[in-house]
């Protein structure tokens, strides 16, 4: 048995609890829509665990991804700020 086979189970334990809470979030309207959704995701990981897997998957892959992006242009930015400082403080000197 491998470990992508307890994945679907696990993420399973992680959704379903909070859909339980269902009659106590009634009374706190903040909370609410959150375990609504959460109902259906735990149906559809009990239903079709290794589609649910593969969607999991795909999700964090385009999270890493995204992730990626932002941190190049992070440093692109940092570089082009650090330049523009190194350039001003040149600047300062030769007016000194």
């Amino acid at each position: 048995v491998s470990i992508a086979s307890y994945v679907p189970f696990g993420t399973l334990l992680i959704l379903i609890y909070p859909s339980l809470s269902v009659r106590i979030s009634f009374g706190v309207s903040d909370s609410f829509p959150f375990s609504s959704i959460y109902f259906p995701v735990s149906v559809f990981l009990i239903v079709n665990p290794l589609k649910s897997v593969l969607l999991l998957t795909k999700t964090v892959g385009i999270i890493i991804v995204v992730y990626a992006v932002l941190d190049i242009i992070d440093s692109i930015v940092i570089k082009v700020k650090l330049k523009n400082a190194v350039n001003e403080i040149a600047e300062i000197k030769e007016i000194k």
